[in-house]
């Protein structure tokens, strides 16, 4: 059986409104995949794209929610990743500790 290649396209923000981006990831097909498919190899024409978008705590349920139909889009929030990465110490409102 072989194995689906993904090319994922990454939105980090540690923006409060995130309007903005969720309109970019409903316009992505325009926006991003097909100008990346005009600029790569051909031999990633038959791949699948996916968005995985990494967001401040308070602003993952609400995107979740605008996405929910959109399966090839992935929300994650920035405490999250920034836990699995070993640093338990979220500063919260505006900052990563590195």
């Amino acid at each position: 059986m072989e194995t689906k290649q993904i090319l994922t396209i990454v939105e980090v923000t540690k923006a409060y409104d995130i309007k903005n981006l969720l309109s970019k990831v409903s316009e992505r097909e325009k926006r991003w995949i097909l100008p990346i498919k005009e600029t790569i190899d051909s031999s990633f024409s038959e791949w699948d794209y996916h968005v995985t978008l990494f967001l401040r705590e308070e602003q993952v349920k609400y995107a979740k929610d605008k996405l929910k139909k959109d399966f090839d889009v992935y929300v994650i929030s920035l405490k999250e990743i920034n836990s699995f990465l070993g640093n338990g110490k979220f500063e919260g409102k505006n900052s990563l500790k590195n």
